[in-house]
């Protein structure tokens, strides 16, 4: 798996590049002042609004083989289930968040 990083001098990591199988994941860190939505939510009641739906308003899409098997996984190891998984006309998907109030969307694509 290649990795690829870039750091301030304090040895701060602030990009980094993941890639496997032919997938490549960047990550990014958003500065000082940023706070995870678990953390903004206590502070803020627009916040409390927006995590108080299932829906993924803004939040990362990854596409699985196995939504069903990814889904009993995630909820094993304690994900935040907001959607079970659904079938829809472009492909099975559920939705979770994660510990620090992140949402993310898995999907199975429909077959073609």
């Amino acid at each position: 798996m290649p990795f690829l990083s870039y750091a301030e001098p304090d040895g701060r990591v602030t990009h980094a590049e993941l890639e496997l199988d032919g997938a490549t994941v960047m990550l990014g860190w958003p500065g000082p002042d940023y706070q995870s939505p678990g953390s903004h939510v206590h502070a803020c009641d627009h916040a409390r609004r927006w995590l108080d739906n299932p829906h993924v308003v803004d939040g990362v899409l990854v596409y699985v083989d196995d939504i069903d098997r990814h889904y009993e996984r995630a909820k094993a190891a304690g994900a935040t289930i907001l959607r079970e998984p659904k079938d829809e006309p472009y492909g099975r998907l559920y939705n979770a968040g994660d510990l620090e109030g992140h949402r993310w969307m898995f999907m199975q694509a429909a077959p073609a």
